[in-house]
């Protein structure tokens, strides 16, 4: 509308020098600004979501239902979000160009409007978002197969079923925001709605079936009493080594005690200081007696 105000004075010359003329024929752009919040954002959210997933990798982090049907919110969530921020970015480049085209022939009835289909065409290449929510979709479906819906199956067959449900709803997906305004696909609300049926449907396959959760707990419980059980063997082999241990002391010592004699065979064998002095007291008093009657000392 500023590009058709700014036409509207332009006729004479009047903006030459003002405004350059590659300006007065207005094409979408995308505000740089507006491009790094967005990837800001989605770059947050998608760290987010993988932490999210990466939390419930495993059997043993899904223990109830609850948890099983909070990490299938966040991918119904997750998915959604990005198709819907799509087909709103897409919505806003399709109403541009058509804003243009009335403009145009309002200004001129006979005006060439047949470039604007082009343009409309080099702006989804140039910033559209179709090829980057493809990615995005990819990712959270992988990210979501990959660990708590692995986690949660204990067969093949449904996992195979949910990604190929999955796999429809991106077709699907795709075909509806390539399709023309005025297209039946457009057009049928009931495509939409089977859209988010597949989306829901998939996550309703891969996250949650009783018996897989049932099974996660036998698997666990098996588990605990496997570690149970080798804790206890670890237990009784410390204390074998703990009493092999013992008992090798007591053989080093036993050994260094055999060299020393026991008490009964020191008094055999050697005599105390009181038994030495009452024995050299004993031969002075023998020795005595003898020299009164006139015997030579010995």
């Amino acid at each position: 509308m500023v590009t058709q105000i700014e036409k509207r004075f332009s006729e004479g010359g009047h903006l030459d020098g003002i405004i350059p003329k590659a300006y007065r024929d207005a094409k979408f752009e995308m505000d740089r600004l507006y491009r790094g919040s967005v990837l800001i954002l989605c770059g947050l959210a998608a760290l987010l979501y993988l932490r999210s997933m990466w939390l419930h990798h495993s059997l043993s982090t899904i223990g109830d239902q609850a948890t099983a049907y909070t990490l299938a919110g966040i991918y119904v969530v997750f998915v959604l979000s990005t198709i819907y921020c799509t087909a709103q970015h897409d919505s806003y480049i399709r109403s541009f160009y058509k804003t243009k085209k009335i403009l145009l022939q309002e200004w001129d009835p006979n005006a060439d409007v047949g470039t604007l289909h082009e343009q409309e065409k080099e702006a989804q290449s140039d910033h559209g978002w179709r090829i980057y929510s493809g990615f995005a979709l990819v990712y959270a479906m992988a990210v979501f197969d990959s660990m708590p819906a692995r986690a949660s199956l204990s067969s093949l067959r449904p996992a195979v079923i949910g990604i190929l449900v999955q796999v429809a709803s991106i077709v699907l997906f795709y075909v509806i925001l390539g399709s023309p305004p005025d297209s039946k696909w457009r057009k049928r609300w009931w495509l939409r709605g089977l859209l988010f049926v597949l989306i829901l449907g998939s996550a309703a396959i891969l996250i949650h079936r009783p018996a897989a959760l049932e099974v996660g707990q036998m698997r666990s419980v098996e588990d605990l009493t496997s570690v149970r059980s080798d804790i206890n063997q670890l237990n009784d082999r410390v204390r074998k080594i703990e009493t092999n241990e013992l008992d090798q002391a007591k053989s080093d010592l036993q050994k260094e005690t055999n060299r020393f004699e026991t008490k009964e065979e020191a008094r055999r064998t050697y005599v105390t200081q009181q038994q030495l002095e009452d024995a050299i007291r004993n031969t002075n008093v023998s020795a005595g007696a003898r020299s009164k009657k006139g015997k030579p000392n010995q």
